[in-house]
Order: C-alpha cells, then sequence, then structure tokens
C-alpha cells in the first residue's frame, strides 16, 4: 500500500472503536482525511441520531461540512438505505442552490448512489454546470439511474470536453439496462475520438454490448 493508503487504513481501524458521537465530532474536523474516514464509517453505522445531525450540516455555512453531508446523506445505511427518501430533497436542493462547486458535486454523486431518478430534471440541469467535477458526477449518476430516460443527457455528455466527465458518460452508456441502437452508434463514434482514454472507454462499452 501507498503511504496515503496505511494513513487511511489506520485511520479507518482508529475510528471503528468510536462512539457515534466521537464520530458526529469528527465530522467537523479541520482534516478532511479525518472528515472523510469518519463519514465512511457513519454510512454503515450511523442512526436516526446521525441523519438528523447530518441534516443540521446540510445547512451549515462552512462548504466542507454541507460536501461532508452529502457524502452521508447518499449512503447512511448502505445496503438498505433507510433514510433514501428523506434524503433526496435536501440533496435536490444541494444540487440546484449551492454556490461551491464541490458541495453541488457531492450532491450528485449522493443522488446517484441512491438511484434518484426523481430528481431526474435537477440533475438533467446540473449536466450544464460551468463546474466540471459537477457535470463528471452527474455522469455517474445517470449511469446508476439507468433506463432509456438517460440516454439523451449521457450521450450529450460524452461530447463534452473535460476527459473525466466525458468517460463517465461513456461508462454509463456501457452499463444500460436497455437494447439501445442509438448508444450503439455512439459508442461506435467514439472509437475516432481523438482522446485515446475516450477510445478505450468505448472499445469497453462496446465489449459489454457484445458488439465487439
Amino acid at each position: 500500500m501507498s503511504n496515503q493508503e496505511d494513513i487511511e487504513y489506520e485511520l479507518w481501524e482508529e475510528m471503528k472503536l468510536y462512539e457515534l458521537s466521537r464520530l458526529h465530532e469528527e465530522l467537523l474536523s479541520s482534516e478532511e482525511m479525518r472528515r472523510f474516514a469518519a463519514a465512511q464509517q457513519l454510512r454503515l453505522r450511523g442512526d436516526n441520531r446521525t441523519f438528523e445531525y447530518v441534516v443540521s450540516l446540510s445547512k451549515a455555512q462552512d462548504a466542507s461540512y454541507r460536501e461532508v453531508a452529502a457524502f452521508i446523506l447518499g449512503q447512511l445505511g448502505t445496503p438498505n438505505r433507510p433514510f433514501r427518501k428523506q434524503s433526496i430533497p435536501i440533496l435536490s436542493d444541494l444540487l440546484r442552490y449551492d454556490p461551491i462547486p464541490q458541495v453541488r458535486a457531492g450532491a450528485a454523486a449522493a443522488l446517484g448512489h441512491l438511484s434518484a431518478l426523481e430528481s431526474f430534471e435537477y440533475l438533467n440541469d446540473a449536466s450544464k454546470d460551468k463546474d466540471a467535477d459537477v457535470r463528471a458526477n452527474v455522469a455517474f449518476a445517470f449511469g446508476a439511474i439507468k433506463g432509456e430516460k438517460v440516454i439523451e443527457p449521457l450521450i450529450r455528455l460524452t461530447h463534452d470536453d473535460d476527459s473525466e466527465v466525458a468517460s463517465w458518460a461513456v461508462l454509463g452508456l456501457s452499463i444500460l439496462d436497455v437494447d439501445s441502437a442509438v448508444v450503439r452508434d455512439r459508442l461506435m463514434e467514439l472509437l475516432n475520438d481523438p482522446r485515446e482514454e475516450i477510445r478505450d472507454d468505448a472499445i469497453d462499452g462496446l465489449s459489454r454490448w457484445k458488439t465487439l
């Protein structure tokens, strides 16, 4: 493991011993690594108290707290996600109105983790966000939601100038659970993309569709 991975593993092992109240406190840490290590624990161990606390953080003035709140709301109670219904409106508002790109990006990813088809229109609007990280996470979210409704915005995002955005969009097209000639045609077109990573993604996508 790299030094970074060693530190993250040690934090994970350390925080496994923390009570929920201590993990809640760690979400306020000035160190991003500690905030998200605590968030990783809480997504598995958090309860109603955690949900209420994280909702309060989603309204905090400090954007780093709103960002970690979005992360937790998208995964709290993994794998059953019992707070899904209550979390989607909160995350949708963060995606629509938060002035900080990192928060909007976190909200988009969280809606993807919740497969929030209910927020399709908001995600579609956010697919045109000026921030590339937001657009990339929207592409991830569409890939998680799947279905015919996400085909058009995913295809549009494959045209994005940012390679990470386009790559996530290609992946989203690759894992759709629908049969679509439009998707296959777009993946074929991407074999001529000037970016090597996008061409590789398109090849992988076509192999999933069993067309190569």
